[in-house]
This record gives structure tokens, C-alpha cells and sequence, in this order.
């Protein structure tokens, strides 16, 4: 995982590892914190199935996604961000393969 950039209150994250299982995006923030995504865009080189997931949760199902497939989650109403994790989770992508994914995500950290 990089080292997030601040961007006012939002940080971004990168997206880029190829391995198989649970692969974390975003760390747990801390006790009394959560992370609400803005913006998830990742794109994978090969077929596989992706899913994301709150800590140890799946978030809704998984995705399965072609060779070169993409997937953009991404808050277009400027409010409430999709994607709004449990208290101390991390933000984890799991795939069923050994695809190379790349992205990016923007985000924050709440409770802070």
C-alpha cells in the first residue's frame, strides 16, 4: 500500500497489487473512526472477480470483471459517500485470481 496524499479533507489511496485473497486498500483508521469512499475507480488486466469488503464483510456481492475490466464507484450526489465503512474497519478488495488491479480511491477519514 503507498503512502496516502491529502486533498483538503480527502485523502487518496492507490489501488495496485495482484494477489490472490483479501488485499488491504485503505488501513482501519482507529477506534471512534470510519472511512466513507468518495471515489473507487480500479481496472484489472485479466479476468477475474472482485470483492470489496468492510473489514471482514462483504460489500454487497462480488464483481466479475473481463480482461481489462474496470469498475468506478463514485459519489456523484456531493454528499453521502456509496461506500461508508464500520467503525475501525480497513477497506479490503478480494479477488479470485492473480490479475493486476490498479486505482485509486478518495477518501475520508470521519471522527477525527
Amino acid at each position: 500500500m503507498s503512502t496516502p496524499e491529502r486533498y483538503d479533507r480527502k485523502v487518496k489511496s492507490d489501488i495496485n497489487f495482484s494477489g490472490t485473497g483479501d488485499n488491504t486498500v485503505i488501513s482501519a483508521p482507529g477506534d471512534g473512526k470510519h472511512v466513507e469512499i468518495d471515489f473507487c475507480f480500479l481496472m484489472v488486466s485479466l479476468a477475474t472477480t472482485v470483492q470489496l469488503k468492510d473489514g471482514s464483510t462483504n460489500w454487497g456481492g462480488a464483481f466479475p470483471l473481463g480482461d481489462k475490466g474496470s469498475l468506478l464507484v463514485e459519489n456523484t450526489s456531493g454528499f453521502h459517500a456509496p461506500i461508508i465503512l464500520s467503525n475501525n474497519s480497513s477497506f479490503i478488495i478480494n479477488q479470485s485470481g492473480t490479475s493486476q488491479i490498479s486505482g485509486w480511491t478518495m477518501h475520508r477519514i470521519q471522527g477525527e
